[in-house]
């Protein structure tokens, strides 16, 4: 008998916020702006943490999500609720920062992006065996990162420097070791050494 199940209860709590995020009044003052000087405001603390759930649209929201649920509930699982959380909270802490840092002090950082390009650069780690990259992810990485850095030449509202960083927390994790929790293979532990598989 066909059943449905919750699957991954943090992935769909996030999401839950995201929409949360995006449409309750005032939700938007909870992105991050500024530079670091207003690190010392005791609420820019807290919007290290809740700019990716802040949405400017339907649309903005929509795009985030449908990469999001695809991507999340696999890292979640072969990650752990605990680690994969980690991963979350401190990749919007370092894009926050890097953003007051150097990104427009009068605009506001927000949405989930930089999450959803950590995650696609992360599966390149965890899609397979241990520390064995599928190529036609690390395919998708790169024509991602290449599309970024085209948007990044031309004027826009999107900052494209956070959706970069967020890839480069994804790559330094997977580089790390995050996602080990997927099962061993004879071959990844006898040779322990990084390899590409074409399938």
């Amino acid at each position: 008998m066909n059943r449905i199940r919750l699957g991954a209860p943090w992935t769909l709590l996030i999401a839950v916020g995201c929409v949360a995020g995006t449409y309750l009044p005032g939700a938007g003052m909870f992105g991050i702006s500024g530079g670091l000087g207003s690190l010392l405001l005791p609420l820019t603390w807290l919007k290290l943490f809740t700019w990716p759930f802040i949405h400017a649209d339907t649309g903005h929201l929509l795009g985030n999500m449908m990469l999001f649920l695809l991507l999340s509930p696999g890292l979640e699982a072969k990650q752990g609720w605990v680690e994969y959380l980690f991963c979350l909270l401190l990749t919007a802490v370092i894009v926050g920062v890097g953003h007051l840092a150097f990104g427009r002090s009068d605009t506001a950082l927000v949405g989930a992006s930089a999450w959803v390009f950590m995650m696609i650069i992360l599966a390149t780690f965890t899609a397979g065996e241990v520390r064995t990259i599928s190529v036609p992810t690390l395919i998708v990485a790169v024509l991602y990162g290449w599309q970024e850095i085209r948007a990044a030449m031309t004027p826009n509202h999107v900052s494209q420097f956070a959706h970069l960083l967020g890839g480069a927390c994804g790559l330094v994790y997977g580089l790390l070791g995050s996602g080990h929790r997927l099962p061993e293979t004879s071959g990844a532990l006898s040779h322990g050494a990084d390899r590409i598989r074409p399938f």
